[in-house]
Formats: C-alpha cells, sequence, structure tokens
C-alpha cells in the first residue's frame, strides 16, 4: 500500500521499543518509498519488516500473525497513531484478560469522533461494529481460530473476533483511547459486498433467521432512515 506519509505517522506515535513491545511493518508491495523508510525503521530493536506474500489484506494480517512473538496483538493501518503508553498501561492491568476493547476516535471530515465503550454495544453478532485497531487481542487466541478468512475481502475481522468470542475468552470493556484512527469508508462499489460478507457472518454465528432480517434492515437505515435525519437536522440548523 502506498502511504508514505501515513506509516510515519504510525511509527513516530510507537516510537522505541526497549523489548516491552514489537513493531511488525507487512509491506503490501509499496512503490512510494514506504518499503525503504520500513526497512529504516528496521534498523530499531525489536522493529521487524516483510514483504507480505498474500494479495489481500487479511492475508496481510495473517502474515503478520505468524511473524509476532508477544503476547497481545494490535493492528494499525498507515495513518493511525497509538497512545502507547496507555496500550502497556492497561496490559500491566488486565493481563488476564483475551481481550481488551478500548476507545478510540476517528478523524472524520466534521471533525474527530469519539468512541466509548461505555457507550456501545458489547461486541456480538448484533453489534458488529467492532473497532479492530482499539482491541488489544491474546495472540494464542487468533492462532486458536487459525486467524482471519481472507475468503472475506471487508469483514474478516469482525468474522475473526466473533470466532474468538467464542472461545474459553475473557474480554473486558474499558474507556481508555488507545488509538486516534484514519477515517476508513466502504466505498460504494463495495458496499453490497459489505452487506454479504455481514449477512454470512449473521448466518455462521448467529441464525438464518438474523441473516434473513438483516438485509431489508441494514437498507431501510442506510436509504432511508439516515438520509431523513440527516435532511431533519440540517433543517433544524
Amino acid at each position: 500500500m502506498n502511504d508514505l506519509d501515513g506509516l510515519k505517522l504510525s511509527a513516530e506515535s510507537i516510537g522505541l521499543s526497549n523489548g516491552e513491545f514489537e513493531h511488525i511493518i507487512v509491506d503490501g508491495n509499496s512503490t512510494d518509498g514506504s518499503y525503504e523508510y520500513a526497512i529504516d525503521l528496521s534498523s530499531r530493536s525489536n522493529t521487524r519488516v516483510i514483504k507480505q506474500r498474500t494479495h489481500s489484506i487479511y492475508g496481510a494480517f495473517n502474515e503478520g500473525l505468524d511473524e509476532s512473538k508477544g503476547e497481545y496483538v494490535i493492528y494499525l493501518f498507515c495513518g493511525d497513531t497509538m497512545n502507547i503508553d496507555t496500550v502497556k498501561n492497561l496490559v500491566k492491568l488486565y493481563g488476564q484478560y483475551d481481550i481488551i476493547a478500548c476507545s478510540c476516535t476517528q478523524r472524520k471530515d466534521e471533525g474527530i469522533k469519539y468512541y466509548y465503550r461505555s457507550e456501545r454495544d458489547e461486541i456480538s453478532v448484533s453489534s458488529m461494529s467492532i473497532l479492530l485497531s482499539s482491541l488489544i487481542v491474546k495472540l494464542d487466541k487468533y492462532k486458536i481460530v487459525s486467524g482471519y478468512d481472507d475468503n472475506f475481502k471487508i469483514s474478516a475481522d469482525v468474522d475473526c473476533i466473533l470466532k474468538i468470542l467464542k472461545t474459553a475468552c475473557k474480554i473486558i470493556y474499558v474507556d481508555d483511547i488507545i488509538v486516534n484512527m484514519e477515517e476508513y469508508g466502504v466505498s460504494s462499489d463495495n458496499y453490497f459486498k459489505k452487506i454479504k460478507e455481514h449477512t454470512i457472518i449473521k448466518y455462521r454465528h448467529g441464525s438464518i433467521v438474523s441473516a434473513m432480517i438483516y438485509i431489508p434492515k441494514r437498507l431501510l437505515f442506510d436509504f432511508l432512515i439516515i438520509p431523513v435525519w440527516i435532511q431533519v437536522k440540517r433543517a433544524l440548523r
């Protein structure tokens, strides 16, 4: 992926490790200098760079898992910035948990949006907004479920976390913000692919009834309720 500026932001926020964490960079055959910059970073202790062999984002996720030697895993996309000291403190406090579901912010056109776990539903097949970069997940849990199913192109992260929750998994939700995320939207070309994948996930982890209800419910929400609400807010300004 070509995002040198984003990679620099992410790397600077992670900083140097004295052995308490590792930084694995998976390069997706970039051509803008990102790989060369990553190679320079690999001279730092506990930082490694690998060239992606697979052809999907979730294949890259799995390759990162294969390289990882730590206890917990966090995924960052280029441009995401991490509050590394907060992460280290949370791991010390909640090391008995398999997933530490933290809070995050996200850059939007209208400003910074805050996502606090106490204000959101717990992660489930009914509430599939998992905010992956704000999850601190034990590596052995990823191994138990064989990582990400890269047959999914958009929602394998949702599927993977739901698989982990089906194991003997201990999860805690905290309001500590550990990551500031870039805005990631699903393009119009991928909108219906995402709905299809979420429907499969609901069937896989829920029931055929929840899968059948999901499509009309989602279309009603996205194409009627949200547009009407936007117009009402504009009229009230």
